[in-house]
């Protein structure tokens, strides 16, 4: 306990000053932060810990996990939108799992009648995503170590070797030598649907690859496309996609606006930029965040509609 004494002192002098300046809303962040690392300090092992109705798993021995507990989301507003959507028994493909924050929030939604497919090409992601499903109890959370792309079959996945973390898939080459091909099963959209439920549409899909989303969308059916689909969250990163040789136009294209409202959620945004949702603009240029979640809706589901319908003013 002495230990944290200093650390503690130099924090309570920090948010003093903050309180005298006015600034409630630093002070708050401060707070939180401040109790979530001690608590992780004082955790003998994983925990459970809960944000806005949903039940998540902290791993303190893993730092991916730390750091997510540490910090506040940053895809709160997706995630919220995301649970809504949702509804018992329906099945939800969080494509590109990493930390496992989306098939949380769809194993709440889906419930036990229900399948979440947490599918991940890097091995770590996969095994503490079915980790945290055991912890919190989440039966229907299913973790597959795959990469999602166009086809099935096999790709050389490269693994960052330093940190362990997701970047590139299929073809592309890294620029330097900080990353180890690995091989790793290649799946579709498709196939990873059929698996679980037979001809039964996914009534939710997030794709978060690294850039290689559009990949990932030539392997689904046509029929998630059409304006009774599944609800997409897909994240645009224009130099992920540069790597694949994709830009945003390329992702756009396979969202007719007949079939689906789309909206833009920034984030990291540049210059001072907004980070409020905005409807996606005729001429969108991907300037003012380092990255995007696209949420493409389908407009024929009335009734899902209506329970999201709140978040959109």
């Amino acid at each position: 306990m002495a230990n944290l004494l200093p650390p503690l002192a130099k924090k309570s002098h920090t948010a003093a000053g903050l309180l005298a300046r006015g600034r409630i809303d630093l002070f708050a962040r401060q707070a939180r932060s401040s109790c979530r690392s001690l608590r992780l300090r004082m955790a003998q092992g994983p925990f459970v810990y809960r944000r806005n109705g949903v039940r998540f798993a902290a791993f303190p021995d893993n730092p991916a996990s730390r750091e997510q507990y540490a910090a506040d989301f940053d895809d709160t507003f997706e995630l919220a939108i995301w649970r809504r959507w949702l509804a018992p028994g329906d099945l939800a493909i969080d494509a590109g799992c990493h930390l496992g924050l989306f098939s949380a929030a769809a194993a709440v939604a889906v419930g036990d009648f229900g399948h979440v497919l947490a599918v991940d090409a890097d091995r770590s992601s996969v095994d503490n995503v079915n980790r945290a499903a055991k912890l919190l109890g989440y039966t229907g959370v299913h973790g597959v170590h795959a990469a999602v792309g166009n086809r099935q079959g096999e790709a050389e996945f490269f693994l960052a070797s330093a940190a362990g973390g997701t970047q590139a898939m299929q073809s592309l080459v890294p620029a330097d030598d900080c990353y180890q091909p690995v091989p790793v099963a290649l799946r579709t959209l498709a196939d990873l649907a059929v698996s679980v439920r037979g001809t039964a549409p996914a009534q939710g899909v997030k794709l978060d690859l690294e850039g290689a989303e559009l990949l990932a969308l030539q392997g689904a059916p046509s029929s998630w496309f059409a304006a009774d689909g599944p609800l997409w969250v897909v994240e645009i990163n224009a130099g992920a996609l540069a790597r694949f040789h994709t830009t945003p136009a390329d992702i756009l294209r396979w969202f007719d606006s007949g079939s689906f409202e789309m909206w833009l959620v920034p984030h990291y945004c540049i210059d001072g930029g907004s980070r409020a949702p905005r409807p996606l603009a005729a001429k969108e240029t991907f300037a003012d965040a380092l990255f995007y979640n696209l949420l493409a809706i389908p407009t024929q589901n009335v009734s899902r509609r209506r329970r999201i319908a709140q978040f959109f003013g």
